[in-house]
């Protein structure tokens, strides 16, 4: 369209006026059609990639496999041979990503034996249950460890795959 004002000798704060762009934009164009002949840009290819699709193959079934890793253990383990930055590129790529772990407390038998006696201890005592007031539970620590991560697919935060299981401490 806008080589068609300009082969039409159409002042460029016109055609931009129409255009809804700067006049600049089209000045430019107009001096790059003038010398070429086209506006026309050549296709840019950019970096070739630095890693075969078997290796990027290689990497994805890895981290599927083992969703809790990192992204510089999954690199590590499969040579894959760049960075961890370009790890993590091709993972998300391929529509899996980092994200916070859902946490499960692993029961024992010890444990689920405590809660079923405690709840038939007091199942009958009404006295009992209208002085006790029930909230959220919140663990609290004092360690430094982070939040377990995990790879996975968008809204799948509670699959099976995707929990992490923690044993229960006490």
């Amino acid at each position: 369209m806008v080589v068609g004002f300009l082969e039409c000798k159409v002042l460029c704060r016109e055609i931009a006026r129409r255009m809804g762009v700067a006049a600049t934009t089209i000045s430019r164009l107009e001096t790059k059609w003038e010398t070429e002949h086209t506006v026309a840009r050549e296709d840019i290819q950019g970096r070739p990639r630095s890693t075969t699709a078997d290796q990027d193959d290689r990497l994805l079934e890895f981290v599927r496999e083992n969703p809790f890793c990192s992204s510089n253990e999954a690199r590590m383990e499969c040579n894959f041979p760049v960075t961890r930055r370009t790890a993590r590129r091709r993972i998300c790529a391929a529509g899996l990503q980092s994200r916070r772990a859902a946490i499960k407390e692993v029961l024992t038998e010890s444990h689920r034996a405590a809660c079923l006696a405690f709840a038939q201890t007091y199942l009958r005592k009404e006295d009992f249950w209208r002085k006790v007031i029930f909230s959220d539970e919140k663990t609290f620590s004092s360690t430094s460890s982070r939040p377990v991560r995990v790879y996975r697919p968008p809204n799948t935060r509670f699959d099976r795959r995707c929990i992490y299981d923690r044993p229960m401490s006490g």
